[in-house]
Formats: C-alpha cells, structure tokens, sequence
C-alpha cells in the first residue's frame, strides 16, 4: 500500500535522478490504481487481517478454554472462521501479484523486442522518429571522432571507415539517409566543412560545442 497499490489518481512523485550530458536514461515503475472507495476498503479490510494475526498468535491461548471440550470446539469454530478470512484475502492478494507479475512479463517482452533495442540502442522510436543526440550512428560518428581526431576534425571518409569496421550494424539507410554527409546534415549534431586539413582535401566534421547525448 503506498507504494503498488495506489488510489486512482494519485501519482507517486517523479525520483528520476538528474541525467548527466554523457549518458542516456529511463526509469521503470509498476501501480495498481483503484477507485478511492475500493481503496480505503482495501486498507480498512488489511488492517482488520492484521488484527486477526495479532490475535492468533499473541491471544489465542488466552480468548479460549483449551482445558474443556466445549472450549476446544470452539476454539476449532474460531480457527476454521480465520482460515475462511485468511483465505479471502490470501486469494485477493494473489490477484493483485498476478496483476504485478503480467506487468512485468509484458515489459520483458518488450525490452527484449527489436522495437525496444532500436529505441534504447539506435534512438529510434516505434514510431520511426529518430532522437538524434542519442542516435547509434552519432555515437558511432563521436567514437570516430576520439580516435581519428586531428587538430579538432576528423575526415568524414576516415570515420565511414571507421564506423563500417567497428560498427558495421551502424549504417546511413538504417536512419533513412542516403550518404555520411546525410547524417551529419540530419542529425544537427555535428558541423561539417570542406577544406584541406593536414595536407588532406576532402569533408571534415567535428562536434557542434552545444551538441550533447542526453
């Protein structure tokens, strides 16, 4: 209570905790929302189970004459009465765990689906809108960067190349765009120019200072 089982409504507060620039996020929470009626019968009739537990085992003995067969009979009555409630709630209470245990079966199957790793992994939405800052092929684009960099750009043909021999499942078509010089374009994450860097003509990008995974 308070925590899976809510009343309909309430929302528990956000604790996700503040992203840093090199990493990428995403939080996960199960609730069982019922009407704010149901709810407060749901805590009365728990309270009451309490209750019985604390009778049981603290006050049993003492409620009932075990001395006498008239008091054994009785003290039988009372048992079969409190498995009979115990049961009750044992089976509502099951219900509820059933409730939890689909939840997390469905959000396995989820995670495990392609859907979900072109999500997480490439930054592609189900829907097949493309989060740029956290996209694979820019990750793949930045790690070109750290290896190939010089003076602070990288030739856009080296980091294909690159990207093709440690990354080959990163390629252009997999975010819809034609060529290398697509992605940077697309992506708004890197600034690209022509000129000759190091003796070497030819395209050269490096990241926009304000451009960052997030």
């Amino acid at each position: 209570m308070g925590d899976y089982i809510l009343k309909e409504g309430f929302e528990l507060p956000d604790d996700t905790p503040e992203q840093t620039s090199e990493s990428i996020h995403f939080g996960f929470r199960m609730q069982l929302n019922l009407p704010a009626e149901r709810h407060e019968a749901l805590k009365a009739e728990l309270r009451e189970l309490g209750t019985l537990r604390n009778s049981l085992v603290h006050h049993f003995v003492d409620l009932h004459d075990l001395w006498t067969l008239d008091g054994c009979l009785q003290a039988q009555d009372a048992l079969n009465q409190s498995y009979t409630e115990i049961d009750r709630h044992f089976e509502q209470l099951v219900t509820f765990a059933g409730y939890m245990d689909e939840a997390r079966k469905a959000t396995a199957d989820l995670m495990q689906s392609p859907q979900f790793r072109d999500m997480i992994v490439n930054g592609i939405g189900p829907d097949g809108e493309i989060h740029w800052p956290v996209a694979g092929i820019v990750g793949a684009l930045r790690e070109a960067f750290q290896e190939l960099s010089i003076d602070g750009w990288v030739n856009l043909d080296a980091a294909a190349r690159w990207v093709s021999e440690h990354h080959p499942q990163q390629t252009p078509q997999k975010y819809g765009c034609s060529r290398w010089r697509h992605v940077i374009h697309e992506s708004g994450q890197f600034e690209l120019r022509r000129f000759t860097h190091n003796g070497q003509f030819g395209a050269w990008y490096r990241e926009r200072p304000h451009a960052s995974a997030c």
